[in-house]
């Protein structure tokens, strides 16, 4: 049975998990609006995001698959969108991208798009862990070279360049994807502008070292502010 099959099947057995319940609210991020009738349409509409992203969008290393609930709400609607136009998950060798462009296929409306980014934003935020461990003072050196210009000093993320916050993100999903961008598995759909701006910066990072050293690097930075979360 392919990995697809298998988070598949995942699927379809964990469909109807119950989720967390986040503290109950009307007013998410100064526009989206949860009535507790949305409120509850959304807690159904994540459980088919629980499976592989967990119960508090924490983000589920078996599936490779990152925390949500650190990230900001346009970013979560930036990729969103991206899955269900067809500019991420469409390339034959990303499997998990494959699988979450057809979860996203749920996503009926556009209501129904930001209820979930609404739950989402409810949940509490996260300290991720560390996996991957390399050189920090050659990341560094990478990172303010190449990926502070559209990241930010700080990893926060930027988005006036669809930057995500990178601190947020767990160390496995950034290496993943890093790679998926160099190998051209990702960002190269018609249309992608930001992964055509990642394929283009990236080769100014050499080689998986490299890599590693500046996903440690971003990892140094979250743990020296803790009051982010």
């Amino acid at each position: 049975m392919s990995y697809q099959s298998i988070l598949l099947v995942a699927l379809s057995i964990l469909i109807f998990a119950s989720c967390s319940n986040p503290e109950e609210t009307k007013t998410v991020n100064n526009s989206i609006q949860l009535s507790q009738e949305k409120l509850a349409e959304a807690k159904v509409l994540f459980t088919k995001c629980a499976v592989c992203h967990g119960h508090n969008a924490e983000g589920v290393k078996a599936f490779n698959a990152p925390a949500l609930a650190n990230q900001e709400t346009w970013y979560l609607r930036q990729q969103l969108n991206n899955f269900l136009s067809g500019k991420r998950g469409a390339h034959p060798h990303d499997t998990l991208g494959s699988v979450m462009a057809l979860q996203a296929k749920m996503i009926e409306t556009d209501e129904q798009l930001e209820i979930i980014i609404a739950y989402i934003k409810l949940l509490p935020r996260l300290q991720t862990d560390q996996t991957i461990y390399g050189d920090v003072e050659n990341g560094k050196h990478y990172y303010n070279e190449v990926c502070a210009t559209c990241h930010g000093i700080d990893a926060k993320g930027i988005e006036a360049y669809l930057s995500p916050n990178l601190l947020g993100i767990q160390d496995y999903y950034m290496t993943a994807q890093i790679r998926h961008f160099r190998d051209g598995i990702r960002g190269v759909s018609e249309g992608d502008t930001t992964g055509a701006k990642m394929l283009e910066m990236l080769k100014q990072i050499p080689d998986d070292q490299a890599i590693d050293d500046v996903i440690t690097y971003i990892h140094t930075l979250q743990t020296r502010k803790p009051t982010y979360y």
